[in-house]
């Protein structure tokens, strides 16, 4: 196992059918749309805004599977540990959205520190 570009391009694709994404359905404008085409499909050098974009928009997915073949393809999903609030112990749903959205940030700055880490490997 290792950081293959080959090997990563082989694991985006399985996501790519997992998830139901083509590069237009991923990419928000022309230009993003031609290097995902460029980088996906003919080969040419993966970066690492295409790698965030792809975790970004498929948040279960884990990053060590995605660029190193290790572990599952799904990570557990980000739990956050839920603080009880009112008399009846429940969560209004603007606070219910409010902990999803650190849970997700949270999980999103552990991909970010994972892919910082394996840079400063090569």
């Amino acid at each position: 196992m290792g950081l293959n570009e080959d090997a990563v391009r082989k694991r985006i694709e399985i996501v790519r059918r997992t998830y139901k994404w083509t590069e237009n359905s991923l990419a928000k404008d022309g230009a993003t749309q031609k290097r995902l085409n460029r980088q996906l499909s003919h080969g040419g050098a993966i970066t690492l805004d295409t790698i965030l974009l792809i975790l970004n928009a498929c948040p279960e997915v884990s990053a060590d599977w995605l660029l190193l073949g290790r572990g599952d393809m799904q990570q557990e999903p980000c739990r956050s540990d839920l603080p009880e609030f009112g008399g009846d112990g429940t969560l209004s749903p603007d606070q219910v959205t409010n902990f999803h959205l650190i849970a997700l940030l949270e999980q999103k700055n552990r991909h970010i520190d994972r892919l910082i880490d394996l840079l400063s490997l090569r």
